[in-house]
């Protein structure tokens, strides 16, 4: 069983942020874990734009300093507050790649970062953080969305779909099911297009089901076998008044995708209810791999 000790959560002090810092000192309570907050300064933001005149010689490090300064004065209060051990950093750069090797270099066992509003027009597009985040970390990620808090999570909604990961999703979910005392609904859902893969789900379901069921585990499913399975499981979520959706994150860098929108985003940007976005375990290694040979220089 995967066990959470390290919890690693951005802060830019807006009100989506502090709802996630909310929902990650719930956490760290129930499984004694460390919270380590973290600030990024963008550096597309300190660019000039036509027509300033502003000295950059100086301004990030001063920037840093100060925001540094303002982190480590929130960490105190919540330590002082909630009896944690709370760490902060401050940096510069591109913010979803800054949060991902933070996490690496943490080892940390899960990013919660606030989403935006759900109804906001940013999140049409592919640049919004969180989402980048997500497609960036090894790790699991957790967003919370801008508009409510979230402390506990006694209703799990669990997407399964025709990907090879479920054991590795359940597996992580555990502690969580376990500290919440929490029911599980697993919702089986194959596209129309896929029939093939119908059954090959449907026995994985099952096992999972019954493996909840020996470790006393409340968990119903059915399964839903059409098109538009992001939508589907926003509407379960809403049936359910599920406090928590459980993601296998997948990424088509297709044009279609590009302007659609993938199962992903659609859920995590259009959804009132936390999601915590899982990769499956080649698709990490693959992530890792491509990384790498992108620091290793080339050799002639």
């Amino acid at each position: 069983m995967n066990i959470i000790k390290n919890i690693l959560v951005p802060v830019n002090f807006s009100k989506s942020s502090k709802n996630a810092v909310t929902t990650a000192i719930a956490m760290c309570k129930r499984h004694d874990a460390e919270l380590h907050l973290m600030h990024i300064i963008d550096t597309e933001q300190l660019i000039p734009t036509a027509g300033m005149n502003i000295p950059l010689t100086g301004l990030e490090d001063k920037m840093i300093y100060e925001l540094n300064q303002k982190l480590k004065q929130y960490a105190q209060e919540i330590s002082s507050a909630e009896g944690l051990v709370c760490h902060t950093y401050c940096d510069s750069g591109f913010v979803p790649y800054a949060i991902s090797e933070k996490a690496k270099a943490l080892n940390a066992d899960l990013i919660v970062i606030g989403g935006r509003n759900k109804n906001s027009v940013s999140n049409l597009l592919p640049g919004n953080t969180a989402y980048n985040v997500v497609k960036q970390a090894l790790q699991p990620v957790l967003i919370v969305p801008a508009t409510s808090k979230s402390i506990s999570f006694k209703n799990i909604l669990m997407p399964v779909r025709p990907i090879l990961n479920i054991a590795e999703k359940y597996e992580f979910i555990k502690p969580i099911i376990k500290k919440n005392g929490a029911s599980v609904f697993v919702l089986g859902a194959a596209n129309e297009y896929q029939p093939q893969k119908y059954q090959a789900m449907k026995n994985v379901i099952s096992k999972t089901v019954e493996d909840m069921g020996k470790h006393n585990v409340p968990a119903e499913h059915e399964y839903y076998f059409r098109s538009k399975l992001a939508d589907a499981v926003i509407e379960k979520s809403k049936k359910l008044r599920a406090d928590l959706i459980v993601i296998t994150t997948t990424f088509n860098r297709s044009i279609k995708q590009f302007f659609v929108g993938s199962y992903t985003r659609k859920i995590a940007n259009n959804n009132s209810t936390p999601v915590l976005c899982i990769k499956p375990y080649n698709m990490v290694l693959e992530d890792y791999d491509m990384k790498m040979q992108l620091k290793t220089p080339a050799l002639s």
